[in-house]
């Protein structure tokens, strides 16, 4: 893979990352408005749900900058094959992260009561 490549793709995981952080920390409280207006409870849920509701834009949007900067700044630091590993574990982390939000926010089994 040429450097050029390699920066390229570094620059757009860490855009990736910090849109992420900052949709997470932006949609998770209006999803949770929705479900308490909705009188839905935590027992409802799976058990990420408990986890994904403290996602907040105050504290997720400045990870997700810390996360950028942190992969912009690996690449000065590590060795290139190093940098394209942790390339991919933020890749994967990210898809992970999102997985287990959409799972504990909005399960696809949800007990229904009444």
């Amino acid at each position: 893979m040429s450097i050029r490549l390699q920066k390229f793709l570094t620059v757009a995981i860490a855009l990736l990352t910090l849109a992420e952080w900052t949709l997470l920390g932006i949609v998770t409280p209006v999803i949770a408005d929705m479900h308490r207006d909705f009188g839905i409870t935590p027992s409802m849920f799976d058990w990420p749900y408990s986890y994904m509701m403290y996602l907040h834009w105050i504290w997720s949007v400045p990870v997700g900058v810390a996360c950028a900067a942190l992969l912009i700044w690996k690449d000065r630091k590590l060795s290139r094959r190093m940098a394209g590993i942790v390339n991919l574990v933020i890749v994967l982390g990210g898809v992970v992260l999102a997985a287990l939000w959409v799972w504990g926010a909005l399960p696809p089994r949800m007990m229904h009561y009444g």
